[in-house]
């Protein structure tokens, strides 16, 4: 695969949500612990307690309790030492703390073991990512979406970084597989639509700007960004009915 320019590597603009990582950085439906969604990937035996420890470590972690799942995902790699799941578990839930080299450490060891885990892949590209380790970021990443082309988030992760490091076309080609897995990603559609601004495809980032306003009609951001596109095409009729709109919604935008 093609390398970044990791020199490049930079926050380059507001309108394009760069921080797709932080959102794996949350206890959210997107971001599956193996145990739920990804149980169909290792199948345990149902009276196996190093499995059961993992499953309520699992429930501790979503009540925003991650000491005791540590704990208890600790507990289940001491009963059996061989069990992926504790490891990538462990390990997200020492990414969510920022304990990046225990992170990264235990998402090593699940990979070792089971060497087709998209998520720990996805895990320890966010890691990286995390570190500055942005070249390592994009080989994860990639594993990740070479096992599972459909992980969404994976693709956001990787978009980022390759808008950051000034790569807008490798970023827009990732936003699109997102949208073609989920048409109504609004995140995925916004950060297209700064792309496509930042290309000079205006038609097109209007598109995926209206599109949000279809899926959620009060979307501030989205109307403010149309309103900057209609100004910089010479149209402040319609740059100025979306910024009315945008400021009815949200007045403390307004410029003082």
């Amino acid at each position: 695969m093609k390398g970044i320019n990791v020199r490049c590597v930079r926050r380059r603009s507001p309108a394009f949500i760069s921080t797709a990582f932080a959102v794996f950085l949350a206890f959210t439906a997107g971001a599956a612990w193996i145990g739920s969604a990804e149980a169909q990937d290792i199948v345990f035996a149902a009276n196996d307690d190093a499995d059961a420890l993992v499953r309520a470590g699992i429930a501790k972690a979503n009540e925003g309790r991650p000491d005791e799942a540590l704990d208890l995902f600790t507990r289940s790699i001491q009963l059996r030492p061989r069990n992926p799941a504790a490891y990538y578990n462990r390990g997200k839930v020492y990414l969510i703390q920022r304990q990046l080299d225990l992170a990264v450490q235990d998402l090593d060891r699940a990979l070792k073991l089971d060497a087709k885990l998209a998520g720990a892949y996805e895990a320890r590209g966010a890691a990286y990512k995390l570190r500055g380790d942005f070249v390592r970021a994009v080989k994860d990443l990639s594993s990740a979406i070479r096992i599972q082309p459909t992980n969404t988030t994976a693709l956001m992760h990787r978009a980022a970084i390759f808008f950051d490091a000034g790569e807008p076309d490798r970023a827009l080609e990732d936003l699109t597989q997102v949208l073609q897995v989920n048409p109504n990603m609004v995140k995925a559609l916004g950060n297209r639509a700064a792309i496509y601004e930042q290309l000079g495809r205006l038609d097109e980032a209007v598109e995926d700007l209206t599109h949000i306003l279809v899926l959620d009609t009060h979307n501030v951001p989205a109307m403010m960004h149309l309103g900057t596109i209609f100004a910089k095409r010479g149209d402040p009729k319609k740059a100025g009915r979306w910024f009315r709109m945008a400021l009815t919604l949200e007045p403390e935008k307004a410029v003082r």
